[in-house]
């Protein structure tokens, strides 16, 4: 997704899928100390983004970013449950309409703000259209589908 993009998308994920996983850690060449590792699921994930980036879990405010993206914004990467509960990543080529998502139960967003890594995880297979083309054939922009 594109920065400019980003928080929007993210607000109509949070309003319309289940959230099930927030973790937060430094950059591993800022020492990768963890922040906050933990399940969401039966609570209520927020966010607000006046002057800071702030998460907030069942109205606790959970952690503040200065909201600076790379020029992406955040990464999408598409997970399926396997036996005993482990979530793999689902290989695919860079097409998100690849039949081999139709396995997808997981959805997590990534981002990196503040030398901080960002991964939210949601439920379910958020579905993605075409933004624009950052550099083609091989990069492109999406948004979140809200069909």
């Amino acid at each position: 997704m594109s920065a400019d993009s980003s928080f929007r998308n993210l607000r109509y994920v949070i309003d319309n899928y289940v959230s099930d996983y927030l973790f937060i850690r430094l950059m591993g060449s800022m020492g990768g100390d963890v922040k906050f590792s933990e399940s969401i699921e039966n609570k209520i994930l927020d966010f607000n983004s006046d002057n800071l980036f702030n998460l907030f879990i069942d109205s606790r405010k959970i952690f503040s970013f200065t909201e600076k993206f790379d020029v992406k914004g955040f990464s999408v990467e598409y997970l399926e449950e396997k036996p005993f509960g482990f979530l793999m990543p689902i290989t695919y080529d860079k097409n998100p309409f690849d039949s081999i998502l139709e396995s997808c139960t997981h959805t997590n967003f990534r981002a990196v703000l503040d030398y901080h890594l960002l991964e939210i995880t949601f439920k379910g297979r958020v579905r993605l259209e075409f933004d624009r083309w950052w550099y083609e054939p091989n990069f492109a922009f999406w948004n979140v589908s809200k069909i």
